[in-house]
């Protein structure tokens, strides 16, 4: 309302009163930039409440084009202009209009370059571009487009160097560039360049451990907090366990230095890198330290849950720190606790998709949840179980699939699959899979599904004979999940040889799995053999200590 009336009354005072024009200009420009700013940080986090943000942040939209279209001063104009355009594509890109975000950004980009053109020694200028770039890039990278992204990230940080040559006394320019270095460094992520990425990262680093009076020390502490983050990911990607577990520690002592300063961002921050550390500990064979660091995580959501009751992003962040935590559960054997954490977490989603039935994110996390206890559950023969969560997921993707905002989730593919999951689940529940028999599927996929159910069971029940002999009936040299259900069921009877051949056929098929050998606790009884641990070149195992 306010920008609307000092839009108005600029409009009308642009001719007899420029200056008083350009005033209002300015304030109506700064608080349509803090209403998308608020609509975003509180409107976001309530549920059921898209369609009135939405509206909002058109509102939002309308009222920075009268901007940019406003009267003011030629000297004024061009900073305006970027502003207006950048602070419209953030708009935009909130709503999900992608294409009009890339749009402004583009537009913003441009006019910061006749701008700099006519100005070349302008800092303003520079880093309306600096800006405009970022954008770009974030929207090339979302789109799995690394090159065009690193493009991007490489001229802000160029455009920004410039602007801190131009006044080094400025000492914000130091953290402009480290944001572009994180930036450039997750733009090599995406393009599977770990050790470059890893090198960016460590580059924003440095900066940010400088002294630095242009921020407050909770500005630099969520920074170094963020990019040890970041460091720890990429450090697993590179099986540098040590350097993972060293990053993820100092991410949450930054979050607990910043829980000194501001209670509830350091609790967010602090649980953020708990999940990190536990998932390095996981890699390092370590499932009792993960399952510590992820309940920690789990109980500081539930205090971010309890002090913000209204807030569906906290909600949604507690569900996914306790599917994680059961996730460390069932590492360490503990199925059934897992089992009841992920029904919690499942509770949590459910509820908050049905106040937020437009959600694509949580339809992502509902799906997903199903499949994770599902999973469990077939691991330790309860089946009835396991085809009760399957119908749920045929429910659910039964209801997404006249969504057309839900095409990128295929639900009626995914609708199929779960069905035929339901099925064999139902099979498995009124046989006994550990016995010869005929128990054909009707097509391919519910023969497969099936085949993989049997010989976990078998494996379970000690049939030894039996898991060899299906494991040789599985398609182990083609598909890396075949291969890799039967090393885990070799492992569980205790055929070191036999996981060993069937967990290189997975790995061949599939590199990328090889460090998941950490997730599957039946492996762990071998982590004291030499064969085991050559698997992982490089990671230090832990002696197993219920080994003779």
């Amino acid at each position: 309302t306010t920008a609307a009336v000092l839009i108005s009354l600029a409009y009308g005072r642009s001719v007899v009163a420029p200056q008083q024009a350009e005033t209002d200009f300015d304030i109506a420009l700064h608080s349509l930039q803090t209403l998308a700013e608020t609509v975003q940080k509180q409107m976001g986090t309530q549920p059921g409440l898209l369609p009135v943000k939405r509206k909002l942040l058109e509102t939002a939209a309308d009222g920075l084009n009268k901007v940019m279209h406003g009267p003011t001063s030629a000297e004024r104009a061009d900073k305006t202009v970027v502003i207006a355009h950048t602070n419209l594509g953030d708009v935009y890109r909130d709503l999900g209009r992608t294409a009009d975000a890339q749009r402004e950004f583009e537009s913003a980009q441009r006019r910061s370059l006749d701008w700099l053109r006519r100005q070349p020694l302008d800092a303003d200028a520079l880093r309306g571009a600096a800006n405009a770039c970022n954008r770009l890039g974030d929207l090339a990278n979302a789109a799995k487009d690394a090159t065009a992204a690193l493009g991007y990230y490489k001229q802000a940080r160029d455009n920004f160097l410039q602007a801190m040559a131009l006044d080094p006394a400025d000492m914000s320019h130091i953290r402009d560039i480290s944001v572009c270095h994180n930036k450039i460094g997750d733009a090599e992520l995406t393009a599977k360049n770990y050790p470059a990425a890893r090198a960016c990262y460590e580059h924003s680093l440095a900066l940010r451990e400088q002294p630095d009076t242009s921020n407050d020390e909770l500005t630099r502490l969520s920074d170094l907090r963020f990019t040890h983050n970041r460091l720890t990911d990429v450090c697993l990607l590179l099986m540098d366990l040590d350097a993972a577990e060293r990053h993820a520690t100092a991410a949450v002592d930054s979050g607990r230095a910043i829980a000194k300063l501001d209670v509830n961002a350091g609790r967010f921050q602090t649980a953020n890198a708990l999940d990190r550390l536990g998932g390095v500990m996981i890699r390092k064979f370590e499932p009792a330290q993960a399952e510590r660091f992820r309940g920690e995580s789990v109980a500081l959501r539930r205090e971010i849950a309890a002090a913000d009751t209204g807030s569906a992003l906290a909600k949604r962040q507690l569900a996914t720190a306790i599917s994680q935590w059961a996730d460390a559960l069932a590492v360490a054997g503990r199925f059934d606790e897992a089992i009841a954490g992920h029904a919690e977490s499942i509770g949590i989603f459910t509820d908050l998709f049905a106040n937020d039935p437009e959600s694509v994110e949580l339809a992502i996390n509902l799906a997903i949840a199903y499949e994770r206890i599902r999973d469990n559950c077939n691991f330790v023969g309860r089946f009835s179980d396991a085809a009760e969560w399957s119908g749920r997921a045929v429910e659910l993707f039964g209801r997404l699939e006249p969504e057309s905002r839900f095409t990128r989730l295929q639900p009626k593919e995914m609708r199929q699959l779960h069905r035929t999951a339901l099925d064999v689940f139902r099979y498995a529940a009124k046989h006994d899979l550990a016995v010869e028999g005929d128990f054909a599927g009707p097509n391919d996929v519910a023969r497969g599904m099936l085949k993989r159910v049997r010989i976990l069971e078998c494996a379970r029940r000690g049939r030894t004979e039996m898991v060899l002999k299906l494991a040789g009936e599985m398609n182990t040299t083609k598909d890396s999940y075949d291969a890799m259900i039967a090393a885990r069921a070799c492992a569980i009877v205790g055929e070191l040889e036999a996981m060993l051949k069937y967990w290189r056929e997975a790995v061949r098929i599939e590199p990328a799995i090889a460090p998941d050998i950490a997730i599957y606790h039946e492996f762990y009884r071998f982590r004291d053999r030499p064969e085991f641990q050559a698997l992982m070149p490089g990671v230090r195992i832990p002696r197993n200590p219920h080994s003779k």
